[in-house]
Order: C-alpha cells, then sequence, then structure tokens
C-alpha cells in the first residue's frame, strides 16, 4: 500500500481549497483564449470580461503556456506590421 507524501497532500488540498463553483475546463478556456488575448493587446483589461479564463490560466500550466505563445506570436505580427 503506497502512502501520499505531506508536499502531494498539501498541493491537493490548495487545489480543493482554490476551486470555485463556477470553472472552465481546457477546452473552454482554449475557445475563449483568442478573444482574451486580443483584450490583453489592446489593453482592456481581459481578466474583467473572462474572469474564468484568467482563473483557469492560474490554476493550468498547459494552458498558461498557450496563451504565452499565442501573445507572443501576436505581438510578433503587430511589431513586423509596423
Amino acid at each position: 500500500m503506497s502512502t501520499i507524501s505531506k508536499a502531494t497532500l498539501k498541493k491537493m488540498v490548495m487545489a480543493i481549497a482554490a476551486t470555485r463553483i463556477e470553472e472552465y475546463d481546457c477546452d473552454l478556456c482554449l475557445e475563449k483564449l483568442e478573444m482574451f488575448v486580443e483584450l490583453d493587446l489592446l489593453d482592456e483589461n481581459p481578466e474583467k470580461s473572462y474572469p474564468l479564463v484568467k482563473n483557469h490560466l492560474d490554476s493550468c500550466v498547459g494552458c498558461s503556456e498557450e496563451y504565452g505563445a499565442l501573445l507572443d506570436a501576436l505581438r510578433g505580427i503587430e511589431a513586423s506590421a509596423a
């Protein structure tokens, strides 16, 4: 029988404590990501319009990396067009 380390148990408890009644899964977050990034590029405070996307990005490494890559790519396109 395996046991759970204190560090793993602490991470699990912290994740449960951070869980909200409404949350986006990765699929829904990625559906909304384009609009979130567009607002970010326009300095329109995307967290205000899409708080559930922001919450998901704060807790999901994969989606957060996707967001960063999309933001970098669009900034690169804007810079080359200027």
